[in-house]
């Protein structure tokens, strides 16, 4: 579940300063129960996973705990640290199950967005088609085959895909 929450916080959380590569934000685009979820997934990244708040309570639980315990050991007293972390909180699992296809969506029509943007200006531009042409890949020579690149880039069939071809 950590890696999940990491997953969808890189992905969706604060974004940095403008042109610089990081998270998405889609928070202006969120209902108030969405909106719910996703700033309980991103406090869970910051302050329970990338960063540890012992103690506090994060959704429904402390997600760390620590306990110092004195020990005696036959030639004195020996401090034990105990440290306590939950890796599974069923509240943060359910608001995955809801953002996630959420987050997927905004992200894939922004995506859609953006590329179709780079198809006008690469249609519209004075560049020449030559010089278009001999920066493209093939997807079927780095993959095998069409079939492998179109599983490859449907994240193994569960996903979308469009492989444009050069027209003759």
């Amino acid at each position: 579940m950590s890696t999940a929450v990491q997953l969808y916080a890189r992905a969706t959380g604060y974004g940095q300063s403008r042109g610089e590569r990081g998270p998405i934000s889609i928070a202006a685009e969120l209902t108030p129960e969405q909106l719910k979820d996703h700033e309980l997934l991103l406090v869970v990244r910051h302050r329970a996973i990338a960063h540890v708040y012992a103690n506090e309570i994060i959704g429904a639980h402390a997600w760390n705990s620590d306990a110092v315990l004195i020990v005696e050991d036959g030639w004195g007293w020996v401090p034990m640290i105990i440290s306590q972390r939950k890796h599974l909180q069923d509240e943060v699992l359910h608001a995955l199950a809801r953002q996630v296809p959420v987050a997927d969506e905004i992200l894939t029509r922004r995506f859609h967005e953006h590329l179709n943007k780079a198809v006008d200006l690469l249609n519209h531009s004075p560049v020449a088609i030559a010089v278009i042409e001999r920066n493209l890949v093939d997807p079927k020579v780095v993959c095998g085959s069409e079939e492998t690149a179109r599983l490859m880039l449907a994240r193994r069939g569960d996903g979308r895909v469009t492989i444009y071809e050069r027209s003759p």
